[in-house]
């Protein structure tokens, strides 16, 4: 059975809920979609033009962990970098993030991974890599940082050797996404395949389910 697909204006009540947007800075979102969208954010490529794209959990994650970058004051185009090209470990912050909110019968389903955890670590690297990137001096060439993941904030200050940093915590944000997915009531073969997509373990599946 394939995930579970909701439309547009479901992701973003979901954003909007997950970061606590106020009513009146709900029009302010679109432009902050769009950018990302053109940027590569989220990544499930839109097959049909003449179709609405019907977002799933992934895809609501990437463009979550993109807001929560963004909140960190980093640029969009850098955020959609971080988000597109080091998923890899943002897929294991996010979904370490949610694993508190699932339903007890699906949870002991997916134990938590190795040298992972909810939250992630971005240091700083504008300056120390300048002279790096040739002639350009912008997001889009900028050497990205890596993405390091704890289990919990404290030790963090002795891990990292680094003037500056950002600190995300998916536990803010993420138990709000997958709670407002699961007020929709998917069934739990769908739940299981959204989570499956979420942590990378199935090709992403071309077939919408429902109309949401």
């Amino acid at each position: 059975m394939p995930e579970f697909l909701f439309s547009r204006a479901t992701a973003f009540n979901m954003l909007s809920f997950a970061f606590r947007i106020p009513q009146d800075g709900l029009k302010a979102m679109t432009p902050r979609v769009r950018v990302l969208s053109t940027l590569g954010v989220p990544s499930k490529p839109r097959t049909d033009p003449n179709v609405h794209f019907k977002y799933d959990l992934r895809d609501v994650s990437e463009l979550a962990v993109a807001f929560a970058l963004m909140d960190a004051h980093m640029p969009p185009t850098l955020a959609a970098r971080y988000v597109t090209e080091a998923w890899d470990r943002f897929r294991d912050f996010a979904f370490e993030g949610l694993r508190s909110a699932l339903p007890n019968r699906i949870s002991s389903e997916y134990p938590a991974s190795k040298d992972t955890g909810p939250i992630a670590i971005v240091a700083g690297n504008a300056i120390s890599s300048l002279g790096s990137r040739g002639v350009r001096d912008g997001a889009s060439a900028l050497d990205l940082a890596p993405v390091l993941l704890f289990e919990e904030v404290a030790g963090l200050a002795a891990a990292i050797s680094a003037p500056a940093l950002i600190v995300l915590d998916a536990r803010m944000f993420m138990p709000r996404i997958i709670g407002a997915l699961l007020s929709l009531a998917p069934h739990d073969e769908e739940l299981r395949a959204s989570l499956d997509r979420l942590r990378g373990r199935e090709e992403d599946p071309r077939v919408a389910f429902g109309k949401r």
